[in-house]
């Protein structure tokens, strides 16, 4: 690369292309990339970690110059599969506990296919991925519950919303102070 070029009688600028830098805490996915001098047109590339670069001719950022996902203990990323790939996420970020689940199927996700992965962690999603939305944890003191779609009420515990839950519905009211015992307290509720 040089700092200066003439332009021959045979050429034309067509285009003045700056270069595109990362950090070491930035990533972006090229669209239609080279790779070994040959365009892959509909193929799509992570670069990521300290680089500089040129877009050659065809190729596009997707979403442009990306943070990595920096995730708290409290914090979840609900993702999708869009193309069929291998997962190479390490099984501990995968359960809210942190207890190594092994995938079903070798890690073969599907496209279409949702999951949650938790934090504390950095993450860099693979180009197959697309993150629907980041998640906080709901804290729940002893007297506190929610009610979730499709879940019996949830009581006094930090509660993540699971990867199909969308909202959710109602809280606990305030005034009412919620037994241990779930199944007399429902029973009572119901005879009322």
């Amino acid at each position: 690369m040089a700092e200066t070029h003439l332009i021959n009688v045979h050429e034309s600028l067509v285009a003045h292309v700056d270069i595109t830098v990362l950090s070491n805490r930035q990533f972006c996915i090229v669209l239609d990339p080279y790779i070994e001098g040959k365009q892959h047109i509909g193929a799509q590339q992570l670069r990521q970690g300290e680089k500089k670069f040129f877009l050659q001719p065809g190729e596009s950022l997707r979403d442009g110059i990306e943070e990595i996902y920096v995730l708290g203990e409290d914090e979840a990323l609900l993702m999708r599969c869009d193309h069929e790939f291998v997962d190479s996420t390490p099984a501990n970020l995968l359960s809210a506990d942190h207890v190594p689940q092994p995938l079903p199927d070798e890690g073969r996700r599907r496209a279409g296919e949702t999951w949650m992965i938790y934090g504390p962690c950095e993450y860099t999603p693979p180009v197959e991925v697309s993150i629907l939305e980041k998640r906080e944890a709901i804290p729940l003191d002893e007297n506190e519950g929610i009610y979730v779609r499709l879940l019996p009420l949830v009581v006094s515990a930090t509660h993540f919303l699971a990867r199909s839950i969308v909202d959710v519905c109602k809280r606990a009211p305030r005034y009412e102070i919620i037994p241990q015992d779930l199944f007399a307290w429902r029973l009572a509720r119901l005879t009322c």
